[in-house]
């Protein structure tokens, strides 16, 4: 497979971050805020990296005992560039935090997860 890929162009880094459908007091954002982030985000993402791709997901973790399930849209986006990329999700994850008023917002670069 990789001699038909020889030569292609190719992007290697990715890059993600996670917004939220909810605030910390868990009460549901404004669809239009939802989309107002994901909109600037993939517009950002695009500014650095050329393109960016949405989808939505599923998040879940436990307070205490309680099992939270939250809908999250994840917008992510290959580069080369990926510290420069890494500079704008953590400026956007601080902007998504004050928007969405929480606590924290996950970025994840290839692979690994880091909370913001």
């Amino acid at each position: 497979m990789e001699n038909k890929l020889k030569g292609m162009f190719k992007l290697s880094q990715r890059i993600s971050l996670y917004i939220p459908t909810r605030n910390k007091q868990n009460e549901d954002l404004p669809i239009e805020l939802i989309d107002c982030m994901e909109d600037r985000v993939a517009s950002e993402f695009s500014d650095v990296n050329g393109g960016a791709t949405a989808t939505d997901a599923i998040g879940y973790w436990k307070t205490g005992s309680t099992l939270i399930k939250e809908k999250v849209r994840m917008v992510f986006s290959y580069t080369e560039q990926i510290e420069t990329a890494i500079d704008k999700a953590i400026q956007l994850a601080n902007w998504i935090k004050e928007t969405a008023n929480q606590d924290a917002v996950s970025i994840e670069v290839n692979s690994e997860l880091y909370i913001i």
